[in-house]
């Protein structure tokens, strides 16, 4: 284990000083891969490199080295260039949240500001990086997940990439740690255009994957095995637990208060989470089939929802 640190951060080192034919301390290329997807997944902001190249040296037979050189996209002047950009947009991002808030709205302020503010766009250039969410304002997931990482890190929480499959595409998304406990997030899911399309829900952001659990995040989503990530079984800092969204008993007065209050607030929609497929169906049947929903949001007079049977919730927009 002590020689795959050494080669993380030789590796990290060759990164940011922007060295190249650097000798690492292993002649395995595989410790070298698994340092590479390391060192990018825990730092979100080396957005000067793309993949890397390796030169192995045999004397006879016998392999003697192993020399890492990484890909740089640009000039060390184009670097301090971008990430002057790069901070000043972040330095306004961070003016929004108080540095000594609870972890959780810390990390609900930058899923909320990414999922709200940066377009999910197929095309968007740099969107492996950060350059596409901070000075684009357009990216696809791996640019959300980085982002992510990076401004949670800013504000003292550690955070990682994680990169897989989701809904059998490959994928991008987070591992954080939220008041000592470990949590997924995805806030590329939590972006209107992937969440709310057809619906008219522009301003909707979908909590389903804010701080779930590897139980919750694994009926979707399948890390790669080249990294090694936690268990995550903590729900405390779940979105839906911690706003008091989340019902694992049937009480339809208390769950059709809950869309009562969203409507009377004219929030314009309102999500609820499920403890199970047996409750969700429940509700679903009571407030939606039934239509027992226009008994709690008096006036109501169309009726729109989005189901999500798989995280076991229920959104109605009003």
């Amino acid at each position: 284990m002590h020689i795959r640190r050494t080669v993380y951060d030789e590796v990290y080192d060759a990164i940011l000083y922007e060295k190249e034919d650097v000798a690492l301390s292993t002649l395995d290329n595989e410790v070298l891969h698994q340092a590479y997807v390391s060192v990018m997944a825990d730092h979100g902001g080396l957005f000067w490199v793309s993949g890397y190249t390796y030169t192995q040296y045999t004397r006879g037979e016998k392999l003697v080295d192993l020399h890492f050189t990484p890909k740089f996209t640009m000039t060390d002047d184009e670097r301090m260039d971008m990430q002057a950009q790069i901070d000043e947009t972040v330095s306004q991002i961070l003016a929004g949240i108080d540095a000594q808030a609870p972890d959780y709205d810390k990390a609900k302020y930058v899923f909320d500001y990414l999922a709200s503010n940066v377009a999910y766009s197929t095309g968007a250039p740099d969107n492996q990086n950060i350059i596409s969410v901070f000075v684009n304002g357009e990216t696809v997931c791996q640019g959300y997940a980085a982002a992510t990482q990076y401004l949670l890190e800013k504000l003292d929480i550690p955070c990682a990439v994680v990169a897989g499959t989701a809904d059998g595409q490959s994928h991008a998304w987070n591992l954080a740690k939220l008041d000592g406990e470990y949590y997924y997030i995805d806030t590329t899911w939590g972006n209107a255009t992937y969440s709310g399309d057809g619906m008219g829900l522009d301003s909707f952001i979908n909590y389903n994957y804010f701080a779930v659990t590897t139980g919750e995040l694994q009926k979707t989503h399948q890390p790669n095995d080249d990294i090694i990530v936690p268990v995550c079984q903590a729900v405390k800092d779940n979105y839906y637990v911690h706003e008091n969204l989340y019902f694992d008993t049937w009480d339809a007065d208390s769950i059709g208060n809950v869309y009562r209050a969203a409507y009377e607030r004219g929030d314009g929609f309102c999500s609820v989470r499920f403890a199970d497929r047996e409750l969700y169906e429940q509700a679903f049947t009571y407030f939606i089939t039934d239509q027992k929903i226009v008994h709690y949001c008096k006036g109501l007079t169309s009726l729109y929802y989005l189901e999500d049977s798989d995280q076991n919730v229920l959104t109605i927009k009003f």
